[in-house]
């Protein structure tokens, strides 16, 4: 399965959140917002998309995440992970090796989907972090909260 973000979605998402709130701006704001985000150098910068890939291996569901898990991004991999474990996964191998960038909104994100696995005895197993990522892992304690590998090989054995 592959899911895929952009900031086009997200600007849908913005609009669809103001009509919602009863928050108006005219039309000439909106086309605004959309023209700077489909034109901005942003969207073809690394990590301007968040991708999330999952394959099984035996009874271990890997889930690869490329790009930047933030407040824009995270609740995509929540609602994947969720589905996963909805779907009857129970242990997680989060292969990282390609995410440039994770925001507390990331973090929060993974602790929720923990939190899914713990009545189940499910695992979150993390795998190949980038050296900012997991820089930012041990600043937030998640270092000795979750069991990280060097290689998504290592986490298969654990």
């Amino acid at each position: 399965m592959i899911v895929r973000t952009d900031r086009y979605v997200h600007y849908n998402q913005l609009i669809e959140y103001f009509i919602r709130n009863k928050i108006y701006i005219d039309e000439c704001i909106k086309a605004k917002i959309l023209y700077s985000l489909n034109n901005s150098d942003l969207n073809n910068a690394p990590g301007a998309i968040m991708d999330i890939i999952t394959r099984q291996e035996g009874k271990v569901v890997i889930v690869s995440v490329r790009g930047r898990m933030d407040a824009v991004t995270s609740l995509d991999f929540e609602k994947s992970m969720s589905a996963l474990i909805s779907a009857g996964g129970n242990i997680f191998v989060i292969s990282l090796n390609q995410m440039d960038f994770i925001s507390s909104s990331g973090l929060r994100s993974i602790l929720r989907v923990a939190k899914q696995l713990k009545p189940s005895g499910g695992k979150l197993l993390f795998a190949s972090l980038q050296d900012n990522v997991k820089d930012v892992f041990k600043i937030s304690g998640f270092s000795t909260i979750f069991a990280i590998y060097e290689t998504e090989e290592e986490a298969l054995k654990a």
